[in-house]
């Protein structure tokens, strides 16, 4: 399903939908954004009816919305990543601690995958099978690194019996 909206409050809650895929960032002619805009009925229609692919009419009030609601207050050190999408398994309302919420760089998108063309196709085979080992494939390598760190190794430094576990913020920040 597609939708192109003023506003979050505009989405309406489905019982099957799993997946919610948010376009945010400027929308400017040119550049991957147009390739994801010129095929977005195409996209919307290849996720299934169990997914939601979703953007705004005013793009930079949209992008603020998504951004403030799903990554936070704090989401303007994210600029640089923009434009992308926002990948996660719960409606606005919805939301909470424990929500997927994985922000693809379409920037990064063509470094990691070739072409936007490519990705699309390995991101509509996640959201109709769910597979985990596909989600993997949008982890860029910052995010796989520390990963490996906090598997490897137990993070526990104490201070006079007093320590942060290490392993418990690495866990948080790769999520």
């Amino acid at each position: 399903m597609g939708y192109y909206l003023s506003s979050l409050a505009g989405l309406p809650i489905e019982e099957n939908v799993n997946a919610y895929i948010f376009v945010i960032g400027d929308k400017y002619l040119g550049g991957d954004m147009e390739i994801i805009e010129r095929n977005f009925l195409r996209i919307a229609q290849d996720i299934g009816p169990n997914a939601v692919l979703a953007t705004g009419f005013n793009h930079t009030d949209w992008t603020d919305e998504v951004g403030k609601k799903f990554l936070g207050k704090d989401y303007y050190d994210l600029f640089h990543l923009l434009p992308a999408l926002l990948l996660t398994d719960s409606h606005p309302d919805n939301l909470s601690e424990n929500s997927t919420k994985v922000l693809i760089p379409l920037s990064r998108v063509r470094e990691k995958f070739g072409n936007i063309e490519t990705f699309i196709g390995i991101l509509t085979r996640y959201i109709k099978t769910q597979n985990p080992d596909l989600i993997d494939k949008f982890q860029f390598e910052e995010k796989r690194n520390l990963q490996r760190i906090n598997e490897v190794l137990h993070l526990r430094p104490n201070f006079l019996g007093v320590g942060i576990n290490l392993n418990a913020l690495l866990k948080k920040i790769t999520r």
